[in-house]
């Protein structure tokens, strides 16, 4: 057995695990070859007797925490051949990557799970889901089109410097969101055929952008493929060019009759998008899951009050060199890390509690029921990690 990274001639074994594993459409070997030389080098897979049994892709990206840009990687694209299941494969791939993360100066690890508690064994957390709002486009009416404002439809390729601009405006202020390399906006663009629907400010330049696809005309054949929008990605950079995207979108109310559009952690007015109903309809996309590779590089520079320090002990079965003790301390308003070695600490965190307070998805008190923590809680980890919604807009 060898792990090891894929080259180009892995395409087709990679390619064909992925299709079966995640029942893809035919095309999608067409896709693949377009987009593989891009993406190649970030596969890592499992070959028993020359054939490849496993694979999974890691996708460097940066992401903010807690406005603070880190690298990340992204586990994606996880599979395995049938026959080969349950043989210790993706664990060893996972030590692997990780591996790889370390030396290469990622601080945390992000992925979609199939099943939470299989990730759960890896130290990964839970984060809140993507909510979703889902209505008729007709009782979006109230929105207009601001004045001076214009919208776009536009191919994605062509929309593309636009999504970029809005993007990074957008990433420098919500927590959990990623900004793109270059390599990885050009693999996006790459047979995509999604709709993008560009919102222009009177200044002419990009405020928002609306990426959807839909399907079915109104309910004209009686079937159950009538007419539906699904908004993938939407970001804007004020309210304005807001209005004028969900205008856009109740533009289309005669030939669509169902939307589903995100509801992003500034949204907390959703509730008055749309009107003539009594109630609102929502669910829930995939949640995503996340862990500190490194605890040292996760911590550091951190937003933090007060002139307290913190003693406390890590332990994480994947990431060995995470189980130590380390020190925090606000400085100038920002966490220093000190690595204590075997130092004896007052608090123990496993790997999920940390990962859990830099995510925000909990304080450091309601890790108790889980575990998470044993022995001192200080006021200063309550302070220092309040609760916060990651968006995790990145799809992979």
């Amino acid at each position: 057995m060898d792990i090891r990274r894929a080259t180009m001639d892995d395409l087709e074994a990679i390619a064909e695990l992925e299709r079966y594993a995640y029942d893809l459409p035919p095309d999608y070997m067409e896709k693949a070859k377009d987009r593989f030389p891009l993406s190649y080098d970030e596969h890592f897979l499992v070959e028993e007797d020359g054939k490849v049994v496993a694979t999974t892709r890691l996708v460097e990206l940066e992401q903010n925490v807690r406005q603070r840009w880190m690298k990340m990687g992204g586990v994606s694209m996880v599979a395995t051949a049938p026959e080969s299941r349950r043989r210790g494969h993706y664990r060893r791939l996972m030590v692997r990557m990780t591996e790889y993360m370390r030396d290469n100066g990622f601080a945390t690890s992000v992925l979609y799970p199939f099943k939470d508690t299989f990730y759960g064994a890896f130290g990964y957390v839970n984060c809140a889901p993507m909510l979703r709002i889902v209505a008729n486009p007709a009782h979006l009416k109230r929105w207009k089109l601001p004045s001076g404002y214009t919208v776009e439809r536009m191919p994605y390729a062509d929309a593309l410097e636009h999504c970029r601009t809005v993007q990074t405006e957008v990433g420098k202020k919500t927590h959990g969101m990623t900004r793109r390399s270059d390599k990885r906006w050009e693999e996006l663009s790459i047979g995509n055929k999604s709709n993008v629907a560009v919102a222009f400010g009177p200044s002419g330049s990009p405020e928002g952008i609306l990426i959807h696809q839909h399907k079915g005309y109104a309910d004209l054949y009686g079937n159950d493929d009538m007419g539906q929008m699904r908004v993938r990605e939407w970001l804007w950079t004020n309210a304005d060019a807001r209005s004028a995207l969900l205008n856009y979108i109740h533009l289309h109310s005669d030939q669509i009759l169902k939307v589903e559009i995100p509801v992003n952690p500034t949204s907390d007015d959703y509730f008055q998008w749309i009107e003539g109903r009594n109630t609102i309809e929502m669910n829930t996309g995939l949640p995503f899951m996340a862990r500190c590779v490194s605890v040292q590089k996760a911590l550091e520079g951190l937003p933090a009050s007060g002139a307290e320090k913190v003693v406390f002990r890590v332990e994480d079965r994947l990431c060995e060199w995470n189980s130590q003790t380390f020190q925090l301390e606000a400085e100038s308003g920002q966490l220093r890390v000190e690595s204590r070695g075997s130092s004896k600490a007052d608090t123990t965190m496993s790997i999920e509690g940390i990962s859990a307070l830099v995510y925000g998805t909990m304080t450091a008190s309601e890790l108790v029921p889980y575990g998470w923590i044993s022995g001192d809680i200080s006021q200063a980890l309550l302070d220092w990690f309040p609760r916060v919604y990651a968006w995790m807009y990145e799809q992979y």
